[in-house]
């Protein structure tokens, strides 16, 4: 026995007998249980690079298109902000008059564009989009963005309007029903198409059509309507959008952007577009938390003044 106790007592005994302790612990309950969460860990590490494979894919697939596009709109707001007293969008109900070109093409650009915004958040609509990388994660915030400049009333919280007429937004189904118009194979029509399709798609959608139409016919902004304001600021938006992404000539400096936002006249929802930017959790992007800064630090803006 006390052989045994002298035993249990040698240094290299009791070295021996932890190390013996310690690789039963970690063969039959560390190493199962470590193994476990290692094997977990990859699952979700190898879903994450999977999806956001798939967002790039699906991304750069449509970001020229979405580009162009952005910019082609971007120029007639140009166009239109310093030739709107031309009137040459104003047609008086003609909406389905080929001849039309300023105003049939400027209906064009906006359907396009968001043609193209569509066919992108199709393509990812079975893709965990929440785990984007935070460069592909705004990128999808500007594209969900953009139809609630068009569509949402929160543009409209402390202004008397009728939210049933829609004259002043689009009712979101009815605007995306109009936009499918463009779309064929999973891509959008070019011009010369989509004039062809004024007599048959555009007129099986006649009513929803003729309210986007009304929208732009004789668009001012001396006028007391809100629709202008909404197209000033979906001007914006683009302009963040092509700063952010696009290339170095689609690029909109400070000087202009001062521009856009107080001529002819500083939006009167400029207050709720900035909870709408916060709301749709954009405010955070460089280029959109630049925008944002340069409207705060604009001299004598009185929003307030613009309310009904």
């Amino acid at each position: 026995m006390n052989f045994m106790v002298e035993i249990i007592k040698d240094p290299k005994v009791i070295a021996a007998i932890i190390a013996a302790i310690t690789s039963i612990i970690t063969i039959f309950i560390l190493k199962p249980f470590i193994e476990k969460r290692l094997f977990k860990f990859k699952l979700v590490e190898e879903h994450k690079y999977q999806q956001r494979k798939l967002i790039k894919e699906v991304l750069a697939k449509n970001k020229i298109n979405l580009l162009n596009s952005a910019e082609q709109l971007n120029h007639r707001f140009w166009n239109f902000r310093n030739n709107h007293s031309k009137n040459w969008h104003l047609v008086k109900g003609d909406y389905f008059n080929k001849k039309n070109y300023y105003f049939n093409s400027f209906i064009y650009r906006i359907l396009s564009f968001f043609a193209w915004i569509k066919i992108t958040n199709k393509e990812m609509i079975f893709i965990d989009t929440t785990i984007a990388t935070k460069d592909d994660l705004f990128f999808i915030k500007y594209l969900q963005i953009f139809p609630q400049i068009m569509c949402d009333l929160f543009l409209f919280e402390g202004f008397e309007y009728d939210s049933n007429s829609s004259s002043d937004h689009f009712f979101r189904n009815d605007f995306e029903n109009i936009i499918t118009t463009l779309i064929e194979n999973e891509v959008v029509v070019d011009y010369a198409k989509y004039l062809n399709k004024l007599d048959n798609e555009m007129g099986n959608l006649k009513e929803q059509y003729s309210r986007l139409c009304n929208f732009l016919d004789g668009l001012s902004p001396n006028e007391k309507r809100l629709r202008f304001d909404r197209l000033q600021l979906l001007h914006l938006t683009i302009i963040a959008f092509l700063n952010k992404y696009g290339y170095d000539f689609q690029y909109t400096d400070k000087e202009k952007i001062i521009k856009i936002i107080q001529k002819p006249r500083i939006s009167k929802l400029i207050d709720n577009y900035e909870k709408l930017i916060i709301r749709g959790k954009l405010n955070k992007e460089k280029e959109m938390r630049r925008l944002l800064e340069i409207v705060k630090t604009l001299p004598n803006k009185k929003y307030s003044a613009y309310r009904n």
